[in-house]
């Protein structure tokens, strides 16, 4: 039977639930569950996503997603590709991880986030070392909405929902605990992933991801000094870490698929571009040298408004 398509929208909220398959434990070790989040910080500064809450338990993780105008495909495909291949190499073997896809819902309206956010964080009182102390566990980002500890892992904004409640952090701070840990059931019905709901969520501004293929070539060059029929050139090895910006810039500002970006960098298979792909996003992670590109294209250039 063929699989649903994915409800999707450019601006979308969602609530993105990654599991494994069902023999095996998606996070096998602390260390494991540091390096996914690392990984989701490193495509997060490519795609400019924002994490609105998130809890990983051993066989599963929930998110609260902003695609801040990006698809929620690509920005999933690539956190758990990347995972996947890191688990493999590292437990020694091979074939899926994930169970099918991931599930996303888009989030309906203030109302829905905020308890959507607070299932998220009770997730722990399922184990018996938290059942009492839910803020005490580390991959969760409960401890930073109580004020307990800052974001470990650099990932969070939780200053978007805690303003739902009031403009006063702390007043917003200590309102979300006495609602987590109050008896009132404000939870129903938010965990349904087969169920649609109805969009609107206020405050949010994300970026247009329409800019042209061309204007980022042209970007590139004129920042570099490099000429662009080499940064495209097939077989000129010397300029390979600007092509792999080019096409992660490409990835995060343009509506275009892999195969589609392929032939406008040479006509190259479409795994050496995933290939140059995945290193422009550490290039821009990594290197100070290409630190904060994305956003001074997005100031001086206007996307293509059709």
């Amino acid at each position: 039977m063929p699989r649903s398509a994915r409800v999707k929208l450019p601006n979308g909220l969602y609530h993105v639930m990654v599991r494994s398959i069902s023999e095996i434990k998606l996070f096998r070790k602390d260390e494991d569950k540091v390096a996914y989040l690392k990984i989701l910080r490193e495509l997060q500064n490519t795609f400019k996503f924002k994490i609105y809450s998130y809890c990983l338990m051993n066989t599963h993780g929930h998110f609260i997603l902003d695609s801040y105008g990006a698809d929620i495909s690509k920005i999933m495909h690539s956190i758990n590709s990347k995972y996947a291949r890191y688990y493999n190499k590292k437990y020694k073997r091979h074939g899926h991880l994930f169970q099918d896809r991931f599930k996303s819902k888009l989030i309906a309206n203030d109302r829905y986030i905020l308890n959507l956010s607070l299932y998220i964080h009770k997730n722990p009182l399922d184990m018996k070392k938290y059942m009492h102390s839910p803020e005490k566990y580390r991959f969760s980002s409960l401890s930073v909405f109580l004020g307990i500890k800052n974001d470990e892992f650099n990932i969070l904004d939780e200053a978007y929902l805690l303003s739902m409640l009031t403009n006063n952090l702390d007043d917003a701070k200590n309102r979300y605990r006495r609602m987590l840990f109050s008896n009132n059931d404000t939870l129903g019905g938010i965990v349904d992933l087969n169920k649609d709901v109805n969009l609107y969520v206020s405050g949010r501004n994300p970026i247009v991801r329409k800019y042209d293929f061309s204007s980022i070539l042209n970007f590139i060059e004129s920042k570099y000094k490099i000429s662009k029929k080499l940064i495209i050139a097939k077989f000129i090895r010397e300029y390979k870490d600007f092509k792999a910006i080019l096409v992660a810039m490409t990835r995060c500002l343009c509506n275009l698929q892999i195969n589609q970006i392929s032939k406008l960098i040479g006509d190259i298979t479409d795994s050496r571009t995933s290939y140059l792909g995945m290193l422009g996003i550490e290039l821009l992670t990594n290197n100070k040298v290409y630190e904060g590109l994305i956003e001074e294209f997005i100031k001086i250039n206007e996307p293509v408004i059709a």
